[in-house]
């Protein structure tokens, strides 16, 4: 990451700071329908436009992407919803295995219990 960060990031920096030191001559912007004008240098005007373009841009495909989060969030409950269903499942099944055959984890206890809700005291 550091490597393409060398590669990338110092020549758009060299280059930003360029740009910006040709371009300090100063533009009129006229604010209708305000009854002023300000006089920026053109890298700011054209540096702000960017900017402006940019946050445009994010908040048009953080709203797009809006659909796709919530049948995420909706997937992602629906499978916990499924993992706890599926293991209540399976301890059913164990149970129903140690009743069953009488053997399993837990089919002493099991057998313990039936001997002595049998009344079965030795």
């Amino acid at each position: 990451m550091k490597l393409l960060f060398w590669i990338l990031g110092i020549p758009l920096i060299v280059a930003i700071v360029a740009f910006a030191t040709s371009n300090r001559a100063p533009v009129t912007l006229d604010l209708w329908p305000f009854p002023f004008a300000v006089e920026p240098p053109a890298y700011a005007v054209i540096f702000g436009a960017s900017f402006v373009g940019f946050l445009a841009g994010g908040a048009y495909a953080w709203t797009s992407a809006t659909k796709k989060r919530r049948r995420a969030r909706a997937d992602g409950r629906r499978t916990k919803f499924l993992e706890r269903e599926n293991e209540d499942f399976r301890r059913q099944l164990a149970a129903a295995e140690v009743h069953r055959t009488g053997t399993g984890p837990g089919a002493a206890e099991a057998m313990e219990a039936r001997r002595l809700a049998a009344g079965d005291t030795d």
